[in-house]
């Protein structure tokens, strides 16, 4: 699980720093590859429409995580919304184009109007341990998954960056995501990453 996780966080990062390509023309760039059309194509009806869709200029950025094509040949390619580089929690948007590369539809949503002081106060490790202990006071023995980052989340019509990490139950009786609060400390949400049914 623990390799799982930080492996999936790597090929974020990656997908992240291939779609934004090479930003020095003056410089030969070997080692990016050619950008993907789908994603070119996609970014460019992002930013011509980033007031309609909710995206405010210098603050509100969409990084593609996944380009997927399917049966019929259409193209859907995903996005992550930042927001002053952080990752904004439930912003989404998917760009489907046809086979020819048009645009057809946009899916999903973005968090709109997002302000918050994008700084941290307090650690990853205080704010690992602040989560740890509430997950122990259930009675379980935990282990940490993945990585901790931060994370804009918006709850109870707040804004709050937010470290997020995972903790697991050494019995596997329980997986918790927590989200804790980078600024105060205080624990803004936890939700169980555990699926019955």
């Amino acid at each position: 699980m623990r390799i799982r996780l930080v492996a999936w966080g790597m090929m974020l990062s990656l997908v992240a720093l291939l779609s934004a390509g090479c930003d020095d023309e003056r410089r030969p760039c070997v080692a990016c590859p050619e950008p993907d059309p789908a994603i070119v194509v996609a970014l460019n009806y992002i930013d011509g429409h980033r007031a309609e869709l909710g995206l405010r200029e210098e603050v509100d950025q969409m990084v593609s995580y996944r380009v997927l094509k399917d049966d019929m040949g259409m193209t859907h390619v995903r996005f992550y919304q930042y927001y002053k580089g952080v990752r904004v929690e439930g912003g989404e948007l998917i760009v489907h184009l046809s086979a020819a590369l048009e645009v057809t539809r946009v899916s999903g949503e973005v968090v709109r109007d997002v302000q918050v002081d994008t700084n941290v106060t307090i650690s990853a490790g205080t704010a690992a341990r602040i989560a740890q202990e509430d997950f122990q006071s259930d009675g379980f023995h935990v282990i940490q998954e993945g990585l901790i980052e931060t994370i804009v989340i918006r709850w109870n019509d707040i804004d709050h960056l937010c470290w997020t990490m995972v903790f697991n139950a050494t019995d596997a009786i329980d997986i918790r995501q927590y989200f804790v609060d980078a600024h105060s400390g205080e624990i803004v949400y936890w939700r169980s990453l555990i699926i019955v049914g």
